[in-house]
């Protein structure tokens, strides 16, 4: 019992950190277990948008007209992502909606009242449309 209480460094610890970071990669790395969120394609004639500019600004005004885009946040399984679009999800056109049959899909629409900068308290809304839809 003395040997174990002077070592119990390399006979306790360090497996139990082992089987930490054991599980730890299977769930993220094999599963892919995670939310991932990213942008999506958003209309802005017929939808609420979220507004980004495609270069580093300060202030959303600054931005040139021909860098300003428009999106949703789309939070999602990876695993339905992968299953979604396979490995290249950069330009994968359905990953920008939420099919019917999947559950854990998000799709959030910005809100005017709730999406402000928080520099200038102007909202980051290109419609005053409020939608969110919800597949759950």
């Amino acid at each position: 019992m003395q040997h174990l209480r002077k070592h119990i460094l390399p006979y306790v610890i360090i497996p139990l950190l082992i089987l930490a970071v054991s599980s730890s990669y299977y769930k993220f790395m094999v599963l892919h277990d995670t939310i991932v969120s990213y942008e999506g394609y958003c209309d802005e004639t017929t939808e609420s948008c979220f507004v980004g500019c495609e270069e580093e600004i300060n202030n959303q005004a600054d931005c040139p007209e021909d860098s300003v885009y428009y999106f949703t946040e789309i939070e999602r399984k990876a695993s339905n992502l992968i299953k979604l679009c396979g490995d290249s999800i950069i330009d994968c056109e359905t990953a920008d909606y939420c099919p019917e049959s999947e559950f854990d899909c998000t799709v959030t629409y910005c809100d005017p009242k709730f999406d402000l900068d928080e520099f200038t308290g102007e909202t980051l809304c290109e419609s005053t449309t409020q939608i969110n839809q919800l597949n759950n």
